[in-house]
């Protein structure tokens, strides 16, 4: 007979007292299997699902593994209720706002939070060449495990229960509406009804802006939340998405007048969330795009290195709105 507060599914031990917090359609617990390894265990109650959560299911069995997705080991169905348990890597360091409250200290530059930035690009070009959306990108999807230095942590995106899958050759758009407000794309505002939205795959590329926005403005102590100024909050950010949706307008995203660290660094980090939160969608870059733009900077002494036009074939798009990153090409260059 199981202890209280312990649940045997399969070749699992659940630990149903220790909640480490909830997901889409979900409330995730500590877990570990025969060998004695830690795991995560996310319940899902079928009924009581807005929505099938096989399609969550479904948009992680056709993932290969990556370093910055997080891993699904095994599925079991519990009769007569039909709890789905998935049993999933365990990220100890939590989602992006609790390693932040955790270790803010050693983030305070914006060259300590481009690892975990570089990271999560990965994370998402590697689902958009799978051809998944995952429609719900945000700092709590956002995980971290390893070291606890950012420098050597390890950024994984999680919960794919708003994930869409779309054939390779099928480039229709999608058009439920779904996500979380604060990171929603414009696309999701700009109609006259919710029956009008529709969108593509590069809504997500938005809300990782808003999401990088969230770490390069965070405040210790403060949830990480992304704003439009330096003078909104993340709860008049979400009353202006809604006052959005009525106006349908929305104006650019505006780095400038944040108080940042002023160095290469910064001022290319801010062109980058300038290119990947544009209003209108053609405009931004795409996620492998955004990936290599973050993989080629390397860092020494403040300065970027290995920034080669011809190599990196980055879009005039983005040199536009980061001129330093031109300069610095034109004396690498000669």
């Amino acid at each position: 007979m199981a202890a209280e507060g312990i649940k045997q599914i399969g070749s699992y031990t659940v630990f149903k007292k220790e909640r480490i917090g909830r997901g889409g359609f979900g409330t995730v617990y500590r877990a570990k299997n025969e060998d004695g390894q830690h795991v995560a265990a996310k319940k899902i109650i079928i009924e009581n699902s807005l929505k099938s959560p096989f399609q969550e299911l479904t948009s992680y069995l056709l993932l290969p593994d990556h370093d910055n997705i997080v891993k699904l080991y095994d599925v079991e169905v519990l009769q007569p209720r039909n709890d789905l348990y998935v049993f999933m890597e365990l990220c100890p360091h939590g989602d992006l706002n609790e390693y932040f409250k955790k270790y803010f200290d050693n983030l305070a530059t914006t060259e300590s939070k481009l690892p975990i930035m570089r990271q999560v690009a990965n994370g998402l070009s590697f689902l958009h060449d799978q051809s998944i959306t995952h429609r719900d990108i945000k700092p709590r999807n956002i995980l971290i495990t390893g070291s606890p230095d950012p420098d050597q942590c390890q950024a994984k995106i999680s919960d794919f229960g708003l994930a869409k899958f779309l054939n390779p050759e099928d480039t229709s758009a999608m058009f439920s509406d779904v996500g979380t407000l604060a990171y929603k794309a414009p696309e999701f505002h700009m109609t006259g009804s919710r029956n009008d939205i529709c969108y593509h795959k590069n809504v997500d590329v938005y809300a990782t802006g808003l999401t990088f926005l969230a770490m390069f403005t965070a405040r210790k102590g403060e949830k990480l939340s992304p704003t439009l100024s330096p003078t909104l909050s993340g709860c008049r950010y979400i009353g202006l998405q809604m006052h959005m949706r009525k106006e349908r307008k929305l104006a650019p995203l505006d780095v400038a007048p944040y108080k940042t660290s002023d160095n290469m660094t910064t001022r290319m980090v801010k062109g980058l969330l300038k290119k990947m939160t544009e209003v209108e969608a053609k405009n931004r870059l795409n996620a492998a795009e955004v990936a290599k733009i973050l993989k080629t900077q390397v860092l020494n002494n403040n300065s970027w290195h290995c920034l080669n036009l011809t190599n990196l074939c980055i879009s005039h798009r983005f040199l536009s709105v980061c001129p330093s990153v031109c300069h610095i090409i034109k004396i690498q260059n000669g």
